[in-house]
């Protein structure tokens, strides 16, 4: 199974976002309700591994705050264009990816850059202009208090699935 850990928006939040939105024209775009943030991608993993990552997580959520974040400012990965994510996740997504090389993860060593992914280019396309017109987006303020494993089921529709669920700070 192809799994993630992450953060959800809150509904005002992805609300907002939606209403803020410049037409995504030559975008394959992303579904709100598959919006999230993700603090490590573990690739596909064996029912084992997913067994060993579950307690590591329910750990590292019950000694972790609540998060307050924001969705502030845009840019683009290659074609896919991400609103980012303003707030200290940098703790949190490294003691993820602690977790996840813990039991045999190979994870990725780069910079951590908090983001939403809002769609992805089409014919290797650029999306230039929604970037500049998301540029100054400032969304409303939530607090996160809630870290997801989740299942993702690539195809015509992308489909996610949360495998477990634990409260930040409940320790």
């Amino acid at each position: 199974m192809r799994l993630f850990v992450a953060l959800d928006p809150s509904p005002e939040a992805v609300s907002h976002l939606v209403e803020a939105l410049p037409s995504l024209d030559g975008l394959r775009p992303s579904q709100p309700d598959t919006w999230h943030i993700t603090l490590v991608f573990c690739g596909e993993v064996d029912a084992s591994t997913a067994t060993c990552l579950e307690p590591k997580l329910a750990t590292l959520a019950s000694e972790a705050a609540p998060q307050r974040l924001r969705l502030r400012g845009s840019g683009a990965f290659g074609g896919t264009l991400w609103v980012g994510v303003e707030g200290e996740l940098g703790e949190l997504a490294a003691a993820c990816r602690r977790a996840a090389r813990d039991c045999g993860l190979s994870v990725e060593e780069r910079r951590y850059r908090p983001h939403l992914t809002l769609g992805r280019a089409l014919r290797g396309g650029r999306p230039t202009r929604q970037v500049a017109a998301l540029a100054a987006y400032a969304g409303p303020l939530w607090t996160s208090t809630e870290l997801r494993l989740v299942r993702s089921d690539l195809g015509a529709a992308v489909r996610h699935e949360t495998v477990r669920a634990w409260p930040l700070g409940a320790g």
